[in-house]
């Protein structure tokens, strides 16, 4: 796994994110 997907899933999980939230906020 690459350290942005890594950074990603720790935010994710960190925050409860959806997966909608996610893409709203990936752009």
């Amino acid at each position: 796994m690459n350290k942005i997907a890594l950074f990603i899933k720790t935010k994710r999980k960190e925050a409860g994110l959806t997966q909608e939230e996610f893409a709203m906020r990936s752009g």
